[in-house]
């Protein structure tokens, strides 16, 4: 989970812990210093007998998934949540498998354009586009997408002084 990985490493993390759960968490090798210090920290505040972090290569994650869990929660690319449920159900592992996707926008001739604009050019590029549910792609009702498509950009132009690829503010 590069995009956003305390909080997809820590959010599911934190709910095993409050249902009682023991836990082992491997943070995502794309962002490494980011594992680096949630395993620093969970070593030093959390307690190890029940809560454990391992961080490591591709290696480390098959070792993982040889072992029997109760859950798996994994966050990521579909290639490797297909690896993770081909291993989980070898031993009929429940898994949770949150590996984003395509999220398109319907836009309709009854919507109000300014504001229908301004929540897809948000939705679109906060944190620089780099989110699992932002918007891929929209569907916009030929009436009113000529209208549509100047007020997003209108907008984007207002998000980033009608200059988006030199905004202190965008990526």
């Amino acid at each position: 989970a590069w995009n956003y990985p305390i909080l997809l490493q820590l959010q599911p993390v934190a709910a095993a812990i409050a249902a009682g759960n023991c836990v082992i968490m491997k943070p995502g090798s794309y962002a490494k210093n980011v594992a680096s210090t949630i395993s620093k920290l969970v070593n030093k505040y959390m307690d190890t007998s029940c809560i454990k972090c391992v961080e490591g290569n591709r290696q480390i994650t098959a070792a993982l998934l040889e072992q029997k869990f109760d859950k798996i929660f994994f966050t990521g690319s579909p290639y490797v949540g297909k690896i993770i449920a081909e291993a989980a159900a070898k031993t009929l592992t429940p898994v949770v498998l949150e590996l984003g996707g395509k999220s398109p926008c319907i836009v309709d001739k009854t919507a109000n354009i300014a504001v229908s604009a301004q929540r897809v050019a948000w939705g679109a590029l906060m944190n620089a586009g780099q989110t699992c549910v932002r918007p891929d792609y929209l569907m916009v009702h030929s009436d009113i997408a000529d209208a549509f498509i100047n007020e997003l950009i209108s907008v984007v132009k207002r998000f980033y002084n009608n200059s988006p690829k030199n905004s202190e503010w965008f990526g």
